[in-house]
C-alpha cells in the first residue's frame, strides 16, 4: 500500500483565517472518528453464527459500535451547520467546490433537513441512556439465551446480553417493529450513505481551503509517497469479543 503524505508548516496553518481553520480542523477530526468507527464496525460484523453465545457477543459488540457512530454522524452535521452555514462560509465557498462535493452537501442538507433516523438514534440510543426505551416490552417468545448474562473474572469478557437484546429491540421498534431485518438494513443503509457524502464534502472543502490560503502548487510540492508495504486484507480481519488476558489484571483496565 502506498499513501500520499501532505505536510503543513506552522505558518501555513496559521495563515488560514480562524473561522476556516477551526472548521476544517474539527471536520477532519470528525472524519477520523467516523471512518475509524466505521472500519472497526465492519470488522466486528464478520463472525460465525455458531456457537450461539459467541455470535450473540459479536452481534452485541457490533451494535455497541454502531450507536456512537450514528451519534458522531449527527454531531458532524451539527458542527457543519454552526461552522459552515451560520458563519456564512457556505456562501463564500459554494462556487468553489467541485460538483461531487456540492452534490454531497445537497444530499446531507436534504437528509438532515426533516426528522431523520440518525438524529433519532443519536438522541435516544447513542449519547443518552433512555429509561423510557428501556421499558420496552419483553417479547413472549424471548428465550433463555436471549435473556442471558455472561460473567467472567475479566470484566472485558463479561456481557449482560439481556440488556443489549432489549435495548436493540427498542431501537428496531423505533424503525420497523414488524420487520427487524428491514429495520437493521435501513439503519445501515442510511449510515453508509451519510458517511460517504460526509467524506466527499469535507474532503472537497478541505482542499478548497488549502488551495485558497496555501496554494495548489505549494501543496503539490509538499506531497510525498509513503510506502506501507503489505497490509492485511479487509476480509481477513475480525475483532473478537472474548479474549485471553496476557497481562496482569492491574496492568489493564479490563
Amino acid at each position: 500500500m502506498r499513501l500520499q503524505r501532505i505536510g503543513f508548516t506552522v505558518d501555513q496553518l496559521r495563515g488560514i483565517p480562524s473561522e476556516e481553520r477551526s472548521l476544517i480542523i474539527v471536520l477532519a477530526h470528525a472524519l477520523n472518528e467516523v471512518n475509524t468507527l466505521n472500519k472497526i464496525l465492519f470488522f466486528c460484523t464478520r463472525y460465525d453464527q455458531e456457537p450461539l453465545w459467541v455470535a450473540q457477543a459479536q452481534a452485541a459488540q457490533a451494535f455497541i459500535l454502531a450507536r456512537p457512530l450514528v451519534g458522531k454522524l449527527s454531531e458532524s452535521w451539527s458542527v457543519l451547520q454552526k461552522g459552515y452555514f451560520q458563519t456564512k462560509l457556505s456562501k463564500a465557498y459554494a462556487g468553489l467546490l467541485e460538483p461531487a462535493a456540492t452534490e454531497s452537501l445537497d444530499y446531507l442538507k436534504s437528509y438532515f433537513g426533516p426528522k431523520n433516523l440518525i438524529n433519532e438514534v443519536r438522541n435516544n440510543f447513542a449519547f443518552h441512556y433512555s429509561l423510557e426505551h428501556a421499558k420496552t416490552s419483553i417479547p413472549d417468545d424471548s428465550s433463555l439465551e436471549d435473556l442471558a448474562t455472561y460473567v467472567h473474572q475479566t470484566h472485558g469478557n463479561s456481557l449482560y446480553y439481556f440488556a443489549e437484546y432489549l435495548m436493540n429491540k427498542a431501537l428496531i421498534d423505533l424503525i420497523s417493529p414488524a420487520d427487524p431485518e428491514l429495520a437493521l438494513g435501513t439503519l445501515l443503509d442510511e449510515m453508509s450513505k451519510v458517511i460517504a457524502h460526509l467524506n466527499e464534502f469535507v474532503q472537497g472543502l478541505l482542499f478548497v481551503v488549502l488551495d485558497k490560503y496555501i496554494g495548489k502548487e505549494v501543496i503539490r510540492q509538499s506531497v510525498h509517497a509513503v510506502e506501507l508495504g503489505a497490509v492485511p486484507q479487509s476480509l481477513d480481519i475480525r475483532i473478537p469479543f472474548f479474549f485471553e488476558l496476557s497481562a496482569p489484571l492491574n496492568d489493564l483496565a479490563t
